[in-house]
């Protein structure tokens, strides 16, 4: 899979979130989180290592979150995975409007903390 375009489409056009070690992009009507890759093309050979390190640690913390959502599962009030695969994390959109997506995600994880709490996680 190629980090400068998703499918076609240039990353900078489908991103809709972005994190320290994700992005979360469109996929057809859901969002897709991947892994966050820094790729500077002039970087020096000592940065492009850094660059790659990086990387494999924001795959890690990707495969973290995939253990997290199964142990969760899919409860209501918790963000509905989709798919959980070695490409990322598929959530379900249940709206087109992703800045209203982020509030019914905050409300539903914050009234969901016993959930977490309940699975030692």
């Amino acid at each position: 899979m190629s980090y400068q375009e998703y499918e076609g489409i240039p990353l900078q056009e489908a991103i809709i979130g972005l994190g320290r070690t994700e992005l979360l992009i469109r996929h057809y009507k859901n969002a897709l989180k991947i892994p966050r890759v820094y790729r500077n093309p002039h970087a020096l050979l000592e940065e492009r290592e850094i660059e790659e390190i990086m990387k494999e640690q924001n795959i890690i913390f990707l495969e973290n979150e995939r253990e997290v959502c199964l142990r969760l599962g899919n409860h209501n009030g918790i963000i509905h995975y989709i798919n959980l695969s070695e490409e990322g994390i598929e959530l379900y959109l249940s709206t087109s409007n992703f800045g209203s997506q982020l509030i019914i995600w905050f409300l539903d994880g914050s009234c969901n903390l016993e959930r977490l709490y309940s699975t030692h996680i």
